[in-house]
């Protein structure tokens, strides 16, 4: 009886039709999202190809709820420490924790980053 180099022999019904190598090469680019679905035009043609492309360029969801992007191009944030424990905090402090302002230039680059479309 010859054994077969693949760990299960049981003519790729296990992985949905495809080689075993095939499938571990999808399964490992489907993790590092770099695999692009097939369109449904081109299934038939290349289904057992799998197509690269690069990763999406995507908002951080934390960002977008954080910052918006003024029309001069500055970032606006919120102020911190107005959330909670404001009873030891002065009646002063309070009213100049109001509102918002804007975010330091040393910290513009990496919001930027995050925020890739705005």
């Amino acid at each position: 009886m010859v054994e077969s180099a693949l760990p299960f022999s049981d003519g790729g019904a296990r992985y949905g039709g495809l080689d075993f190598a095939v499938y571990k090469k999808r399964e490992q680019a489907s993790k590092s999202s770099l695999f692009c679905h097939l369109s449904s035009s081109n299934k038939g043609a290349t289904r057992n190809r799998v197509d690269m492309c690069m990763p999406k360029m995507k908002t951080k969801s934390s960002a977008k709820k954080r910052f918006r992007v003024r029309p001069g191009g500055t970032v606006k944030r919120g102020q911190a420490f107005k959330r909670h424990i404001l009873t030891k905090k002065t009646t002063k402090n309070k009213r100049h924790l109001r509102g918002a302002v804007q975010v330091h230039e040393t910290n513009l680059d990496s919001v930027r980053a995050m925020m890739p479309f705005a």
